[in-house]
């Protein structure tokens, strides 16, 4: 991220808009659901659905150079990651 960029979310701003806790301060300048699209710096959320749980994930995507992880997991949570209650995908998606 340059120095004249600023982020997209932070760890502050994500824990309010999720009503969640952090692990430790974050910002991320995009936003995946994918590993397989992930770009370094994205804050990679993990989405359980029907077929896949993100979770699973969690650790690749922080590998591969996400700035954090957005889980409901709470195993997930000794990563640098955001904690919230629920991140599950509509059944309808």
């Amino acid at each position: 991220m340059s120095a004249a960029q600023s982020p997209l979310w932070t760890s502050e701003e994500a824990a309010r808009a999720t009503g969640g806790t952090v692990t430790r301060a974050w910002s991320a300048q995009g936003v995946s659901i994918d590993t397989r699209t992930l770009s370094n710096g994205d804050l990679f959320v993990a989405l359980s659905g029907g077929n896949r749980d993100g979770h699973a994930f969690v650790a690749g995507a922080l590998a591969k150079g996400a700035a954090a992880a957005l889980v409901s997991d709470r195993k997930s949570t000794r990563l640098n990651s955001s904690h919230v209650s629920e991140s599950r995908m509509p059944s309808s998606a």
